[in-house]
């Protein structure tokens, strides 16, 4: 994220400013996250840490409806405490295959920022790696 995007550049959320976060999917095809993951099928191992990359370290949001630019809008990321977020470097624990999104720039019409992450058992020798 950033609080110098150049006018006329900026997506959703308070004018010049971006915000990136990570948000499971079911699957690439669906355009909203996906609001009661299992246990065993979570991108992160952790739930905290899953609601910490969804919702970025936010403090002090809205309840109910207010404007897109609103610095209380937790919807569109605008109550991160900083323009970056260090969400840190995070090992994957067991093999699968997960689909994200980043939920202020996804805007069904025109944007779409969304990833897969797949995990494989390597049967690398260690030398090879």
């Amino acid at each position: 994220g950033c609080d110098t995007n150049p006018a006329g550049n900026d997506g959703e959320g308070t004018r010049q400013t971006d915000r990136s976060n990570i948000a499971q999917m079911l699957t690439l095809a669906h355009n909203k996250p996906w609001d009661a993951v299992p246990e065993d099928l979570r991108m992160f191992d952790d739930e905290r840490l899953q609601a910490r990359m969804a919702f970025i370290d936010q403090v002090n949001c809205a309840t109910g409806e207010v404007d897109d630019e609103d610095v209380t809008n937790c919807q569109k990321l605008n109550a991160a405490p900083t323009p970056y977020f260090d969400g840190g470097i995070y090992r994957v624990n067991r093999t699968g295959e997960w689909n994200y999104m980043g939920t202020r720039n996804n805007n069904f019409s025109n944007r779409s920022q969304k990833g897969y992450v797949a995990a494989e058992d390597s049967s690398f020798p260690t030398w090879a790696i």
